[in-house]
């Protein structure tokens, strides 16, 4: 089913996809309030997507404040997000409608049978968060675990960070088996860790060439690929700052 613009499909109970091109979102029942893990680049009818599977009120969830996460977020009232990405928020949505609500690592949030535990995971974005199903052992990652490259450069990028943030994700691997990321394939295993934490500790160490985007790109001028092993970041041209 599409409505809005977004592809809606049933991943578990009460747990559905919400898919624009280059995208998704998630979307959990709850007995009177739905959760909305993102909202996507704006440019359809997200609210129309999640009135077709619930009528219930939604609170939105903001794994980090890009663009492609928060777009239609107008659309809704009542938002959840950490404040490392306030700034960021607040320079492309206004709050003056909405009720925001910040989110701190160790944090937890139900959605019906879903028990979250939030992780503050800096790196991609200040404040990037993602959400720990221990008990079912999947974890809703955001941008910071995915097979698409990530975005490593620009304002706000932080590769250290980033890398410890990883690393933090290494200690936890034994809670989860599964990853639900914004982009790319989804699910994916839990093993797309390893190389995302070798292709960022090569990055940080320059060992990786870096390699020029196809012509055409909109961020060729930008960034370059790093890649290593299944994964992929795009970095600084001239490499990580120093």
């Amino acid at each position: 089913m599409t409505v809005g613009g977004f592809a809606i499909t049933q991943l578990y109970d009460d747990f559905f996809v919400l898919q624009e091109p280059g995208v998704r979102c998630f979307l959990l029942i709850d007995t009177r309030r739905a959760l909305l893990i993102d909202t996507g680049f704006g440019r359809g009818d997200i609210a129309a997507a999640v009135r077709a599977v619930t009528p219930l009120p939604v609170t939105v969830v903001h794994t980090h404040a890009d663009p492609d996460h928060i777009g239609g977020t107008a659309a809704f009232q009542r938002v959840l997000l950490h404040r490392g990405d306030l700034p960021r928020f607040q320079s492309r949505v206004s709050t003056r409608s909405l009720t925001v609500t910040f989110l701190s690592d160790g944090d937890t949030l139900t959605a019906g049978k879903y028990r979250f535990q939030v992780l503050h995971l800096p790196g991609h974005t200040p404040g990037s968060i993602a959400l720990l199903e221990r008990q079912k052992r999947f974890l809703i990652s955001g941008d910071t675990l995915q097979t698409e490259p990530v975005y490593l450069f620009g304002p706000g990028r932080e590769p250290g960070r980033y890398l410890s943030s990883l690393q933090r994700l290494y200690h936890l691997a034994g809670s989860f088996d599964t990853v639900l990321p914004a982009h790319g394939s989804c699910p994916v295993s839990a093993g797309v860790l390893d190389d995302l934490i070798g292709c960022t500790q090569r990055y940080l160490s320059r060992e990786l060439p870096p390699h020029q985007l196809p012509a055409g790109s909109p961020i060729g001028d930008k960034c370059r690929l790093y890649r290593w092993g299944s994964a992929a970041l795009l970095g600084e041209i001239g490499g990580p700052p120093r």
